[in-house]
């Protein structure tokens, strides 16, 4: 049951770092984006995993991939910069 319990608050820390970074519109990106068992951070348009986080990830770093992802592929930009 912790196991289940610490991936819960690790997806719910991704997608808040997320939403600080899109702030305005990551309710919007919800809709291309995802975060998938094992956390991954999953494009639905590209059908893909586009970021990999685990404990060993710096907290610097967790949406560093996605941001670049959603930036180059879809031309969406952050609202805040890091």
């Amino acid at each position: 049951m912790f196991h289940e319990e610490q991936e819960i608050f690790s997806r719910r820390f991704i997608r808040e770092v997320l939403s600080l970074r899109f702030e305005g519109c990551f309710e919007e990106l919800t809709d291309l984006i995802g975060i998938t068992k094992g956390l991954e951070v999953y494009c639905y348009a590209c059908d893909k995993a586009i970021e990999k986080v685990d404990r060993t990830t710096p907290i610097m770093n967790i949406g560093r991939d996605t941001t670049e992802h959603l930036e180059s592929v879809h031309s969406i930009y952050q609202t805040v910069s890091e």
